[in-house]
This record gives structure tokens, C-alpha cells and sequence, in this order.
């Protein structure tokens, strides 16, 4: 748009120029003054058109359309054909804006025609033109999550890696997102989350750097999944090991000790062995022996693991004999923790 306009300002002033030699030649009363004074007031009504138009896209509820269309019919009207082919012209790239404003809002369309009406102005004022700041809407998803969003996609205009900088932000630092940023068009810039410099920060933000004025974005962590339960299964395990030694010297034994304890919390006797390790003697823990009953000590509460055993012997004999007693319990294994992947 700057070179076309640069090419028909010149012609604008070729042909002012070439009227005001006419008209010198032909009426002898016309001064340099006068040529200058009809320049200038030329400038001034294009500029005053100018800034009516963008006072009117200031209001909210400015309808850009109407204001568009009223500015070029006054420019065509006036004889500013030249500046009215550039307001024709930003006409005719609305379109390409218009459907990004059903993801901006209403005012997207007005604000983007405000502010290209400014550059406008600043040109036929032969002022600076500061390169345009980029505008966003809410971006898609508002608050992306690692993990469930693949992309963070952000609609607006003047989007342009040239105008900004964008960075992760996170517990570590600050880092470039760099190849993780798109352009597709100036109005939308898309972040690939799937990037692998998302993965494995705290606190993480999109940070977006124009001019000095930052705009920023929250990306939530992944929730990574739970152990997954498992069914309780039914083990048995060793409750004791009991070496037990009986003797006399010159006189005989017979006696019925306990052997054991409570069972451990959750599990129930199971079995129980008696062995004879050596020695002379015996010893059992079947049927009864001195008005009691061998076996489990307390056969109606299952758990109780201890065993009534018997241990009998003659004279001057050592008796060594071992109690091994089981129980069974329902326990639940630990389940392995699944990878999270990038969280």
C-alpha cells in the first residue's frame, strides 16, 4: 500500500501543479501563495475527514460499515479520488477479517479498520507510522491443559512474528518458544503444545512481548493417572518358627505349653508342624493329653495362632522339637505408578 500511495500522491501533485500552470498562463492573476494555499487546503479536508471517521470508530457501538462507506463517497465527492482508492481498498480486505469476528467479538472488525484509517492519517500527514500493535481475542482454548489440548490458538490482527515475541515463562526461567509458534495468517498465531519444551515445568505461561506490553496465558499441568487398585488376594505367610527343648535329668517330663501368638492384623491361623529335632521323647500337638485338648489353644477364635503341644520324656532324657505355625490373609499388592508422559 506505501508504494501505491507514494506513486499517487506524486500524481496528485503533477496534476495540481499542471492546473495552477494553466491557469497562470491563461488568467496571469494566480500567485505561487494561492497554489500553496489550495495544497494545503486540499491536506486539511482529507485530514479532517480522516479523523472524523476514526472519532466515530472510537465508539463502541460504531457501525464501521456505514462509517467506511460515508468517508469514501465524501473523499470521491470532494475530488480526493486518490485517497479514496485506499479506503476502497481497505474495503475490500475486510472480508478476510470478518471471520475472525465471530471468534473476537463484535468490535474486532471496527478496532482493525480504526486503526488502519490512523496509519492512513499518518501518511497524508506525512507523519511516522509506528508499526502496528498486535491485538488479541480470547484465545481457544481460554486455559489450555498439557496433555488433553494438542494446540492454543489465538485469533486476532497484526499478528506477525515481527511484532512480537513470544515465551514460556515457568519455575525455571524464561525461555523462547521458537518453533512452537505458527503464523498462518496475521490474523492467527497457534502454540503447539505437543512441543516438548511444555514438558516436565511448574506454573507454566504463555508470555506474549510487544513494545514493552506483555500479555499472559496459563497453561495447566497434566493430571497425571493414579496407581490403578488392584484385587486383594489371599497369602499365607510364616507366623513363627519355635525350636523348644524339654528335659529332666533323673526324672521324667510330660507338660502342654502354648506355642505362638495373636495372628497379625487381617490374617487368621492357617496350620501348624511339629517336628522333632532330636533327643529322646516325643512330641504332638494331636488329640488329648492330661485332660486337654491339643491342637489350636483356641479353637473358636481364628485368630489366635497359638498351639497346644505335648512334650513327654523319661528319666534323664532331652527332648528338642520345633512349632512352625501358618496364617492366611487377604492383602492388597502395590500397584506399579503408570508413566505420565508430558505433564
Amino acid at each position: 500500500m506505501d508504494i501505491y500511495f507514494t506513486k499517487r500522491v506524486k500524481y496528485l501533485v503533477a496534476y495540481v501543479i499542471g492546473i495552477f500552470l494553466i491557469a497562470v498562463s491563461l488568467q496571469g492573476c494566480k500567485t505561487l501563495e494561492d497554489f500553496q494555499g489550495t495544497v494545503a487546503n486540499t491536506t486539511g479536508q482529507v485530514t479532517t475527514q480522516l479523523e472524523n471517521a476514526i472519532t466515530r470508530l472510537s465508539g463502541e457501538s460504531a457501525d464501521w460499515q456505514a462509517t467506511l462507506k460515508e468517508l469514501e463517497q465524501q473523499l470521491v465527492l470532494d475530488g480526493k479520488d486518490i485517497i479514496s482508492n485506499d479506503v476502497s481498498r481497505l474495503v475490500q480486505q475486510i472480508p478476510a477479517s470478518v471471520g475472525v469476528e465471530a471468534k473476537c467479538g463484535a468490535d474486532f472488525v471496527r478496532m482493525r479498520v480504526k486503526q488502519d484509517l490512523e496509519n492512513l492519517l499518518a501518511k497524508v500527514t506525512k507523519k511516522p507510522i509506528q508499526e502496528p500493535a498486535p491485538y488479541f481475542c480470547n484465545p481457544i482454548p481460554p486455559v489450555a491443559t498439557i496433555g488433553t489440548d494438542r494446540s492454543m490458538q489465538y485469533y486476532g490482527f497484526n499478528l506477525k512474528e515481527t511484532n512480537m515475541k513470544v515465551f514460556l515463562e515457568h519455575d525455571g526461567g524464561q525461555e523462547p518458544l521458537g518453533r512452537a509458534v505458527a503464523y498462518p495468517t496475521e490474523y492467527l498465531m497457534t502454540v503447539n503444545l505437543t512441543d516438548p519444551i511444555f514438558c516436565g515445568k511448574e506454573n507454566r505461561r504463555i508470555i506474549i512481548n510487544h513494545d514493552g506490553q506483555t500479555k499472559s496465558f496459563h497453561i495447566i499441568r497434566k493430571i497425571c493417572p493414579g496407581p490403578v487398585p488392584q484385587p486383594a488376594r489371599e497369602v499365607e505367610k510364616l507366623h513363627s518358627v519355635t525350636p523348644h527343648v524339654e528335659s529332666c535329668g533323673a526324672c521324667g517330663f510330660s507338660v502342654e505349653p502354648e506355642i505362638g501368638g495373636d495372628c497379625a492384623p487381617g490374617y487368621e491361623r492357617s496350620r501348624f508342624m511339629v517336628t522333632k529335632l532330636g533327643g529322646d521323647g516325643w512330641c504332638s500337638a494331636d488329640g488329648e493329653y492330661n485332660g486337654k485338648q491339643l491342637g489350636w489353644a483356641d479353637p473358636g477364635n481364628p485368630n489366635n495362632c497359638r498351639v497346644r503341644v505335648h512334650f513327654g520324656g523319661g528319666w534323664f532324657h532331652k527332648l528338642i522339637c520345633q512349632i512352625t505355625i501358618y496364617e492366611i490373609g487377604k492383602e492388597k499388592p502395590v500397584p506399579p505408578t503408570p508413566d505420565c508422559g508430558c505433564w
